[in-house]
């Protein structure tokens, strides 16, 4: 308990944006007061609007700061003031699988669960500023996710659609499911029933509305298509590749 009382001093005063209170009341409502005083796994940073009437799981075993939301990036310290929105209606659930590493979501985000839908994330994983997860049915990531700002994940068209011809309203509903190693760049959109392969790069930009087939590839477009295959994003010697490169 006392190392965990030190860890969150320790991070106030190192980060200003660390918001105590939200992080306190969020964790008594996910977690036991036992389970947040000798560890604490959720932390959030600035200002967060709440509304949870459904569930959050969390696998075990639990780590300090396993879920961190609101975190800035290095590169966008100045950024501040940006407003987090998580509801999770009831009968819905946010569920973190195995303890892999941390879920970091940056500033600006929307994260909205409505009932009877689930979002399923494998950490490691990473979400850049002003992202938007909206799931009416069930959206899936896999582990190693990474994607840059302005992320739009949808898995519903919000509204039905009436065929005035034959009288058909069709499920506006689909599953997204994302694989293990997949990088989004950003302003990326996908929508229902979308699937992205173990390894996939989605470029700038592009829209994805469909199951996409190939494996390591590099989808770009809107909507997108494959337009390279056989290759991977490099994520462990980034800083070592800058150094090679520089000058070239």
């Amino acid at each position: 308990m006392f190392k965990t009382i030190y860890r969150i001093i320790k991070l106030k005063l190192r980060d200003r944006d660390f918001n105590v209170i939200g992080s306190v009341l969020l964790n008594l409502k996910v977690v036991s007061f036992y389970e947040m005083i000798s560890v604490f796994p959720i932390l959030i940073f600035g200002k967060i609007e709440m509304d949870i009437k459904g569930k959050i799981q969390i696998a075990k075993p639990l780590n300090f700061g396993m879920i961190q939301l609101g975190r800035r990036a290095i590169l966008e310290q100045g950024r501040r003031n940006s407003v987090g929105q998580l509801q999770i209606a009831k009968d819905s659930v946010l569920r973190i699988m195995r303890n892999a590493g941390n879920v970091v979501v940056c500033p600006g985000f929307s994260i909205f669960v409505k009932r009877n839908a689930c979002i399923e994330l494998t950490p490691p994983i990473y979400i850049g500023y002003d992202c938007r997860i909206i799931s009416a049915k069930n959206i899936i990531i896999g582990e190693n996710f990474s994607s840059g700002w302005n992320l739009l994940l949808m898995d519903n068209d919000g509204h039905y659609i009436k065929d005035l011809i034959n009288g058909v309203v069709k499920n506006n509903k689909g599953d997204i499911k994302i694989g293990n190693n997949v990088w989004l760049a950003n302003n990326v959109t996908i929508l229902k029933s979308s699937i992205i392969p173990n390894g996939s790069i989605i470029a700038s930009h592009s829209l994805i509305n469909r199951a996409m087939t190939s494996t390591n590839s590099i989808y770009a477009g809107s909507p997108a298509r494959c337009i390279k295959e056989n290759v991977c994003r490099v994520w462990n010697n980034e800083d070592e590749l800058d150094a090679f490169f520089c000058g070239k």
